[in-house]
């Protein structure tokens, strides 16, 4: 009753299914193993790589499930450690590591923001949000297909996203990745599960690092 008293179908755009959808990811959440102490409750989640077996990004069945809003309040006495511009850091590295130019990435990273940044000329040529504009450089990375976009500079780091998508697939070995991809984006795909990889092989240090020498 209360999901579909906060979440109203007619105000919200949600279905039925969504409501209830909602409804079972906070119930799979409140049913993880915890222990109430003081003005904190420790929740103990456990987290699994893809079914597919890719050594991918990691999911549970806990908090990040949760809708935005309720995840923010269950989680709002926490430290949220997150990467900066993860994706085209991490696509940079890769680049570096197999000897493929990326200059055009390379600029977007070291001048991203401030007022002459790269996110306010795309924001500017583009006309949109600068969410909609880091997204639109997602998209770039990981779509086989060309950007259909009137701005100049998201077009140059469009082309050069496709010419790397080509050049790491190239390299032998990545081709263990290949089979892990979608065939009708194989290109877009190949890029999401290297950074997923990649990204996997960062959190594993990390949380090695405060749990091993940080004792957290």
């Amino acid at each position: 009753k209360l999901v579909k008293d906060l979440w109203p179908c007619s105000e919200t755009g949600y279905k039925k299914e969504d409501q209830a959808n909602l409804l079972l990811s906070l119930q799979r959440f409140s049913k993880q193993p915890h222990i109430e102490g003081g003005d904190y409750v420790t929740v103990t989640e456990v987290y699994n790589p893809p079914k597919s077996g890719f050594p991918g990004r990691l999911n549970s069945n806990g908090c990040q499930g949760l809708v935005r809003a309720v995840r923010s309040n269950v989680l709002k006495d926490t430290s949220d450690l997150d990467m900066n511009n993860g994706m085209p850091r991490c696509m940079v590295w890769a680049c570096r590591e197999f000897g493929i130019p990326a200059p055009q990435l390379k600029y977007y990273i070291n001048n991203r923001d401030g007022e002459t940044g790269m996110l306010r000329r795309i924001m500017d040529t583009a006309s949109v949000s600068k969410g909609k504009a880091k997204q639109l450089v997602i998209i770039a990375l990981t779509d086989s297909n060309k950007l259909r976009t009137g701005s100049q500079p998201l077009k140059k780091l469009d082309a050069e996203a496709k010419e790397i998508q080509g050049g790491l697939m190239a390299v032998p070995e990545l081709q263990w990745i290949l089979t892990f991809c979608k065939e009708d984006n194989r290109a877009g795909s190949f890029m999401s599960h290297l950074y997923h990889f990649i990204e996997c092989k960062l959190l594993m240090r990390v949380y090695s690092m405060l749990v091993g020498e940080f004792r957290l």
